[in-house]
């Protein structure tokens, strides 16, 4: 484990497991569900090298098909390869951090970098891909578990401004079609946002959401936690063709930013 702080904001990356965020603390309040036996429904963790589920694992490639792994989520392949994914720190220092990884087949010789930045009241989190020796499809995300309750405050209230939100099939694989926004719960893509989502815990804190990605997925079917996950391109990009198609050696970087300030109830 490495902690970073700034002011009343502290952050706790595990390197045991992928270099997810296993704590996000402010002002005496934990934001990141705590460790479970299920490793996707924890902490605050980068998805990459591709973000959501691949209908059947079934990753295409300029050299032809891979089979990648449906344990996760059958039939699907899920959110990337970083949960047991042996990691390096690039860097550590007091109020940020840097930590990298090297990926196995298919994307040979790809390497991941995830770092986290604080100031008192703000945290950027940023993951970079840098393609491998082939020419591969990529695409990374943020899927950050934030508590439904913190320890003071009501149950979290999510602000989702989409225009749209992608259609899904019955196993939760993205058609390709836009629909209308409809109310939760949601384990759905949206996309066309007007203005930065947020969450407020009334009586504690509110948190605003910002980053330039397109797509967002909100997540909401968990009795312990929610979801909203930054996306650069939506799961199943590939069959959708929305994946970036990266050259060897070439990279592709998302960011997010998450500012924390105190909620008054009824405010």
């Amino acid at each position: 484990m490495i902690t970073v702080s700034s002011g009343d904001l502290s952050v706790t990356i595990d390197l045991q497991n992928g270099g997810r965020l296993s704590s996000v603390l402010w002002k005496d309040l934990e934001f990141a569900v705590e460790k479970k036996p299920t490793t996707l429904h924890w902490g605050w963790y980068a998805m990459a090298p591709w973000a959501g589920r691949i209908r059947n694992g079934l990753l295409q490639t300029p050299s032809g098909p891979f089979q990648l792994s449906q344990e996760l989520m059958p039939p699907h392949a899920i959110h990337g390869l970083l949960f047991d994914a042996h990691i390096e720190v690039g860097y550590h220092e007091s109020d940020r951090a840097l930590v990298t990884n090297e990926l196995p087949a298919p994307f040979d010789g790809g390497r991941v970098e995830q770092s986290v930045a604080l100031s008192q009241d703000s945290m950027v989190w940023t993951v970079r891909y840098i393609n491998g020796e082939n020419v591969m499809p990529a695409w990374l995300g943020f899927h950050p578990w934030y508590k439904r309750r913190l320890s003071r405050g009501s149950e979290v209230e999510i602000f989702n401004p989409a225009s749209y939100v992608l259609e899904q099939d019955e196993t939760g694989i993205p058609t390709g079609k836009l629909i209308k926004v409809f109310a939760q719960p949601w384990d759905h893509t949206f996309g066309g946002l007007s203005s930065d989502p947020y969450m407020i815990w009334p009586g504690a804190a509110k948190m605003t959401c910002i980053s330039s990605q397109p797509w967002w997925t909100f997540y909401t079917g968990n009795p312990d936690g929610v979801c909203v996950e930054p996306l650069n391109a939506p799961p199943n990009a590939v069959e959708l063709g929305l994946a970036p198609l990266l050259q060897p050696g070439e990279s592709i970087e998302v960011s997010y930013q998450m500012d924390f300030e105190v909620h008054v109830a009824n405010s």
